[in-house]
């Protein structure tokens, strides 16, 4: 009998020397006698028709396969160190308010103020405490600070007459 031949009465048997490459069938079938339970890795990888690989090939296929993994996780470990490199300290993130210069309806007083995004003019005054304090504009041409008479696209200096008007905003 060759070996790799078909064995009528074992044929898992003949399958473990053809795949394993055992040296005779009588090693084949000891094999099979001991570890009958299901109990061997190898005849179970066999049955599935997996192969069992051995020697330098098989090395080099693991170290291959850890050498992606470490590869893979360096990735992932360095992405994370990047995120936590570049992103901003809790303390430096940018405030919800705006610099804005009011101006009271009801007292004159001028103030330079952090106005929250969502604020809905009029707001209180710092001064006179009445929710008459209203968002200045600046004329660009004459440099007067005023409040406009609408909320019209259409703007103009009540001073010049100039169409070149727009917020007011403090310095930060």
């Amino acid at each position: 009998m060759t070996i790799g031949s078909p064995v009528s009465k074992y044929p898992q048997t003949a399958l473990i020397v053809r795949r394993v490459g055992l040296e005779s069938n009588t090693q084949a079938m000891n094999l099979s006698r001991r570890n009958r339970g299901g109990g061997d890795p190898r005849e179970l990888a066999l049955r599935d028709g997996d192969e069992i690989r051995i020697g330098a090939y098989a090395r080099r296929q693991r170290l291959r396969t850890l050498a992606i993994a470490l590869v893979g996780l360096g990735m992932v470990v360095g992405a994370v160190v990047m995120y936590l490199r570049i992103r901003p300290p809790a303390g430096s993130l940018p405030s919800r308010t705006y610099p804005v210069v009011v101006h009271c309806e009801a007292c004159g007083h001028e103030a330079n103020l952090q106005v929250p995004f969502d604020a809905v003019f009029p707001i209180k005054c710092p001064r006179c405490g009445r929710m008459t304090a209203l968002a200045a504009w600046r004329c660009r041409d004459c440099g007067k600070t005023f409040v406009p008479e609408s909320t019209r696209e259409d703007v103009t200096c009540p001073e010049c007459g100039s169409e070149a008007v727009g917020s007011a905003a403090a310095k930060p």
